[in-house]
């Protein structure tokens, strides 16, 4: 009861400024609206399990894939205009983290929509993803940085357990350095 009083009070208020000005009027329309809102659309408490939106961390995602996208359109041009061959092209697997068929989509296309990255086959029973790059020297870097996109997603997306499980190190332990290691057994035989 006490969560809704207080949302009730954050709701007038949002309205009030949005009208701009406080008035006895633009408090009792507020009021009324936040009434309405809060008795139509019941907020149950959220179970552990189930994903939702976090505004910062969503900011923090939004952030780091268009960084990522800018670093690799300049690594595309500079190999266009320069005609330099310094491409190293190959497939890696990376594996992630479980989640929801959404946020699985959402993650390989950011991948994808990434120059020189495009996302080949998901396995989602094994969770793993095998990616097409266009530079393969320093494969730890690029899984790192897909390691990171998908934890920036679980935090922006994701559900309380998933977070907990990311940042207690249930989900991660010795997955990506294990498939580093069998690439680089099947590279050098």
């Amino acid at each position: 009861m006490r969560r809704r009083v207080g949302l009730g009070i954050w709701l007038v208020a949002v309205w009030v400024a949005l009208e701009g000005e406080i008035t006895l009027g633009n408090i009792v329309g507020g009021a009324l609206i936040a009434t309405i809102l809060i008795v139509v659309l019941p907020n149950p408490r959220r179970p552990p399990n189930r994903e939702h939106f976090r505004p910062i961390p969503a900011l923090k995602w939004a952030a780091d894939f268009v960084w990522r996208a800018l670093v690799a359109n300049a690594m595309v041009v500079s190999e266009i205009v320069t005609k330099r061959q310094l491409l190293e092209e190959g497939v890696i697997r990376v594996p992630f983290p479980p989640m929801s068929d959404g946020l699985t989509t959402l993650y390989t296309n950011t991948i994808t929509l990434t120059p020189g990255t495009l996302v080949l086959d998901v396995e989602p029973d094994t969770r793993n993803i095998y990616v097409h790059v266009m530079h393969r020297k320093d494969l730890e870097a690029e899984r790192g940085a897909l390691e990171r996109s998908a934890t920036l997603i679980i935090e922006a997306f994701g559900s309380d357990v998933a977070i907990h499980q990311i940042h207690s190190g249930e989900i991660h332990s010795g997955e990506i350095h294990a498939s580093a290691d069998a690439e680089r057994k099947g590279r050098s035989s």
